[in-house]
């Protein structure tokens, strides 16, 4: 949850150039993530106004090269 609140300020930050608060996170979806996993984390904005927006992050995990295990988002959240 730390990575993706951080993820979430880069995106604000970017944005409106100016410091920045999460005021909530809104629909947590959490996986397991196995060891060993290389994770991306993304985010993008889905909505902006001019006193608040919605920024949605992406979670996603990769097993690696020797397992059959295919690529699967670990977590998403929409954080305000």
């Amino acid at each position: 949850m730390k990575l993706i609140d951080q993820v979430t300020k880069i995106v604000a930050a970017r944005h409106c150039k100016t410091n920045i608060v999460t005021a909530s996170a809104n629909t947590i979806n959490l996986h397991k993530i196995r060891k060993g996993c290389v994770i991306t984390i993304s985010g993008c904005m889905t909505f902006k106004s001019n006193k608040s927006m919605e920024i949605k992050v992406s979670v996603d995990a990769d097993a690696g090269v020797d397992s059959s295990q295919k690529p699967y988002q670990a977590a998403s959240a929409f954080t305000y």
